[in-house]
């Protein structure tokens, strides 16, 4: 019993180093600060014992949580949380970035140098490319449509090019996802991001026989 009571005594007198500030604004970007009695948006930032700091918004107004983020040092991690057009919107960040050299851009081939893009269809060599889920045009293109930029990128005007390298098996799974040349962590972790969560139809297929490529994907990220 004794062992016990002194044990529960010093997880109570623990003290937990978390410190927790907030940030008041006029905007749900948060680009105009405002006081607190006039903000519509409060940003509680909190810095965990574990390194994890945590953001989130709230809206005056209804109270809600309309914003959830949380970084490790730069870069993003666990799942976040966004409202766009009154839904919840999750982003999947609780993966390990992977970094490998630029040579592999020169290095990622489909194994036949007659298939001259990996995303398109060529009759002339009998290749058939695989397509996104949702029926649109291009590989690249969908890339393009699910990018968010990042609102820490933004605001620290972080921009440039993220080449993300992948392989695309026969089994049509995403495989082996590097960065290979890399800008800043708040932006190859969305490159990475995208490029794992696309949702392909079908295989690639050389003349009817299933085949795996590997492909690089280079993500612009711009400023207006």
């Amino acid at each position: 019993m004794r062992i016990l009571i002194c044990v529960a005594l010093l997880f109570f007198v623990c003290p937990s180093h978390a410190q927790t500030t907030r940030h008041y604004y006029l905007d749900a970007e948060l680009t105009q600060a405002a006081s607190e009695s006039k903000a519509n948006y409060i940003e509680t930032v909190t810095n965990g014992d574990d390194g994890v700091r945590a953001h989130e918004v709230v809206q005056v107004s209804t109270g809600q949580i309309v914003q959830r983020e949380f970084y490790h040092k730069e870069e993003p991690v666990g799942v976040w949380m966004y409202y766009e057009k009154n839904k919840p919107i999750t982003l999947n960040f609780d993966f390990q970035l992977a970094y490998k050299s630029d040579t592999l851009i020169e290095q990622c081939t489909c194994g036949n140098p007659a298939i001259k893009d990996v995303n398109a269809n060529d009759a002339e060599v009998g290749y058939v490319a695989p397509k996104p889920a949702n029926g649109s045009k291009g590989f690249m293109q969908e890339v393009g449509q699910k990018v968010r930029y990042p609102r820490m990128a933004k605001q620290h005007g972080i921009d440039g090019k993220v080449y993300v390298t992948y392989t695309y098996t026969k089994e049509g799974k995403m495989a082996n996802i590097h960065v290979v040349r890399s800008v800043h962590p708040l932006l190859d972790k969305e490159a990475v991001r995208v490029i794992r969560e696309m949702q392909i139809s079908g295989i690639a297929t050389l003349k009817g026989s299933p085949m795996s490529f590997c492909a690089t994907a280079p993500i612009r990220f711009q400023l207006n």
